[in-house]
């Protein structure tokens, strides 16, 4: 969306992934600047947005809102959206930890299992991505009997599909991961990624470890 003067005031975008079940819910962000806000951009493009997942048979739209911009909850709850879930991002200021604290997190961790520590860099080696699709698959059944729950199986061509689409959005993923010393089992994972317009911003976060070792 554009002003008069052709000053971007509003985008949108909906992620749709073809491979997945409908019910699985389509990912949307809208965007308004706040000098253009209430006047009907958003829901005008929120409704543009909604027709393009009814094009496609999908019958579920979601949409995050964050605390610090109160004005996106209330354009939510004016769409009609519910409460579903509430995630908690935590930030942390480097140069105002102490020193020996973050000495003592980059220790080897203490565990009666020989654990093996590694890095990939934007994709993962080939050679682990059974390894990988495993791991993930069991740290995602494990909420089978939650609400909610949504059936996803994790392949190789969807993960690489989101390997490529990070790469062009400009972004840099470093992941650690944990495995057995003497099996090469697959334990746990967590990633750090940078955006190329935010690289003083290091976002940590697609972690998981396997629930039997946790």
């Amino acid at each position: 969306a554009r002003t008069d003067s052709r000053r971007i005031a509003g985008s949108g975008s909906i992620s749709l992934s073809r491979n997945a079940s409908p019910d699985w819910p389509s990912f949307t962000e809208i965007l308004v600047h706040p000098d253009h806000r209430r006047i009907g951009i958003g829901t005008a493009l929120f409704n543009s947005l909604r027709e393009i997942a009814i094009k496609e048979k999908w019958s579920k739209i979601q949409l995050q809102t964050i605390d610090r911009c109160p004005a996106g909850q209330a354009f939510a709850e004016k769409l009609g959206a519910f409460h579903k879930q509430e995630d908690i991002w935590n930030r942390l200021i480097i140069p105002d930890v102490d020193p020996r604290l973050i000495r003592e997190w980059l220790g080897f961790p203490q565990s009666s299992i020989y654990l093996s520590i590694g890095t990939w860099m934007d994709s993962i080696p080939e050679p682990w991505m059974n390894r990988y699709l495993e791991l993930m698959q069991r740290v995602h059944d494990e909420k089978r009997n939650e609400e909610g729950f949504l059936e996803y199986e994790f392949t190789a061509e969807r993960t690489r599909k989101l390997e490529r689409s990070a790469v062009r959005s400009g972004k840099s993923r470093f992941t650690v991961h944990a495995a057995k010393e003497n099996t090469g089992e697959l334990l746990g994972i967590s990633s750090i990624t940078v955006f190329r317009e935010q690289s003083s911003i290091i976002h940590q976060g697609f972690t998981a470890v396997d629930p039997l070792y946790r």
